[in-house]
């Protein structure tokens, strides 16, 4: 079998050899051409997948090394019987992590323990970042209309509440332009100007989710937010004005760990297996996952001090911040810097010493090695 894939999944080659002879292609470039012999198309989410890519191609089979799936057409690839399979979850860890470390650069230590953190969308990475949230004694509050309806659960708030008691914001939600409640600018003008003075807003989610002009506009007036961009509308293409106006800047890296990259390589390798060899048995093993500690360091006693430490010690989120500023950001540099971004490595590979037990009791439970 013909395999294009996008040059940038991890150990993609090595993965699917086994499924056949996979030929690698930069994702933005991958055309009609290039995929009209294929079997098997793999991408990441630079990659628009529908019609005008895939009529006149033979291609069986659509894997997606992503959370999101807003980049391919769905409804085609059912109407054509071509099978579809995308990593739900594979980085969700390490979005959960980045965000955290985001924080510890924003807040100020004696804002840490007193925050109140407004997390939109409750699914893989939402949750994931509740429940480091909820180890470490913060005071969040979710918000997910779908699964709200779904569970009639009262622990789901609406936006609106989010927006006036929350002193931090954290986007979560896939980018929809249709249906009950679409995601596409949630965060409008409207919206974006009846935010507090002082509120942290994160965006890990994708570019969209924020109207990012009208998001200017409101910081050329008052600027007064501390925002943390890590995707962008009209990604590769960035909005100058905007990059020098927000507090952090990355580029679409939030989920680029070492193992979210190699979960996500496994999660579509199965699928395709699966797919092709209409089987549901497991696949020949391509790597094996483990987490070699690769790091140490001594806490500070004092426990936003420790977390502080941990998360910078984990990821410094300002050397990717400097890299989005030190030369003019093209869309070519944009892409570069994802295309050779160094994949970080998440909180097993760290062993953080203490002398305070329950410290050593809650960053274990993150995760880290104690």
């Amino acid at each position: 079998m013909k395999i294009i894939a996008d040059e940038n999944i991890a150990e993609v080659k090595q993965a699917f050899a086994s499924l056949g002879d996979v030929h690698l292609k930069a994702g933005r470039t991958i055309n009609a051409v290039d995929v009209e012999n294929a079997d098997i198309l793999l991408v990441r989410s630079v990659t628009p997948v529908n019609a005008a890519l895939l009529k006149n191609s033979k291609v069986r089979f659509v894997a997606s090394a992503t959370i999101g799936t807003d980049h391919v057409d769905l409804d085609y690839l059912a109407a054509q019987g071509i099978g579809f399979a995308h990593a739900p979850g594979c980085n969700a860890n390490a979005v959960a992590e980045y965000v955290l470390s985001a924080l510890c650069h924003v807040l100020q230590s004696s804002e840490i323990q007193k925050t109140t953190i407004g997390i939109i969308g409750n699914g893989n990475v939402g949750s994931r970042l509740a429940e480091k949230l909820n180890i470490l004694g913060w005071q969040y509050k979710l918000n997910d209309p779908f699964l709200a309806a779904q569970d009639n659960n009262a622990q789901y708030v609406s936006l609106d509440e989010i927006i006036e008691t929350c002193d931090v914001i954290s986007l979560h939600v896939p980018l929809t332009h249709a249906g009950l409640y679409p995601t596409q600018h949630l965060f409008n003008a409207a919206r974006i100007n009846k935010l507090k003075s002082k509120t942290v807003l994160i965006n890990t989610a994708r570019g969209a989710v924020i109207d990012n002009e009208a998001l200017n506009i409101r910081l050329q007036k008052h600027n007064d937010l501390r925002v943390v961009l890590d995707v962008w509308e009209h990604e590769p293409h960035i909005a100058a004005e905007l990059l020098s106006k927000v507090k952090l800047a990355t580029p679409h890296i939030a989920g680029y760990s070492v193992e979210g990259k190699l979960r996500g390589t496994e999660q579509i390798y199965h699928a395709a297996w699966q797919y092709c060899m209409a089987s549901t048995s497991l696949p020949p093993a391509w790597y094996k996952p483990v987490a070699v500690i690769n790091k140490q360091i001594a806490l500070p006693n004092n426990t936003p001090a420790a977390l502080c430490a941990a998360y910078h010690a984990l990821y410094d989120i300002a050397k990717d911040d400097e890299a989005m500023r030190t030369q003019p950001l093209t869309a070519t540099r944009f892409d570069e810097l994802r295309k050779h971004y160094t994949l970080r490595n998440e909180a097993p590979t760290l062993q953080l010493l203490s002398h305070v037990p329950q410290l050593e009791i809650d960053f274990a439970a993150l995760g880290f090695a104690v």
